[in-house]
C-alpha cells in the first residue's frame, strides 16, 4: 500500500489525486502493473499510513496543512501547560501526538470515530479554558 501511495503522489505531487476514490486508483495501478494482489491481502482502502496516504490523496498542499495542524495543536498544548493549565496541555499533547505516532501505521484520520474523540478531547479543553476566562474575568470562580 505504501509503495501504491508513492506512485499516486509522483503523478500528482501538488493537490494529489483527491480523495475518496483510493481504490479506483489502487486498483489502476494493479492494473498497469505498479502493484501485484493488493486487494487480496486487504490493503486496498488506505495507505496503512497517515502521511503516504495524505501525501497521496492531498499533496505537499494537503500534507503542510496537516503538519500545520499538528504544529499548532502541539504548540497550544505547550502553552496551556506553561499558563498553568497542565490537564488540558497533556490532553492535547497526548491526543496529538498518539495520533502522530499512530499515523505511522494506519491512516487514522480516516476513521470518523477516531476524528470524532479527538475533536471531542479538544472541544473539552476548549471549553475548560472558556471557563476559565470567564471565572477570571468576572472575579468568579469555584468556592
Amino acid at each position: 500500500a505504501w509503495k501504491s501511495a508513492l506512485h499516486m503522489f509522483e503523478e500528482s505531487p501538488l493537490v494529489g489525486t483527491g480523495t475518496g476514490d483510493w481504490l479506483e486508483d489502487v486498483e489502476e495501478l494493479e492494473r498497469q502493473g505498479w502493484v501485484k494482489n493488493i486487494k487480496q491481502r486487504g490493503q486496498f482502502f488506505q495507505a496503512h499510513n497517515l502521511y503516504l496516504h495524505w501525501l497521496a490523496t492531498q499533496g505537499i498542499i494537503g500534507i503542510l496543512a496537516l503538519i500545520g495542524l499538528f504544529a499548532a495543536l502541539v504548540d497550544w498544548a505547550v502553552r496551556l501547560m506553561r499558563g498553568g493549565r497542565r490537564l488540558g496541555g497533556y490532553l492535547i499533547l497526548y491526543c496529538t501526538v498518539l495520533i502522530m505516532v499512530w499515523g505511522i501505521t494506519e491512516a487514522n484520520l480516516l476513521s470518523s470515530k477516531i476524528v470524532a474523540a479527538f475533536t471531542l478531547a479538544i472541544g473539552l479543553v476548549t471549553g475548560l479554558r472558556d471557563e476559565a476566562v470567564a471565572e477570571s474575568m468576572t472575579g468568579t470562580g469555584p468556592t
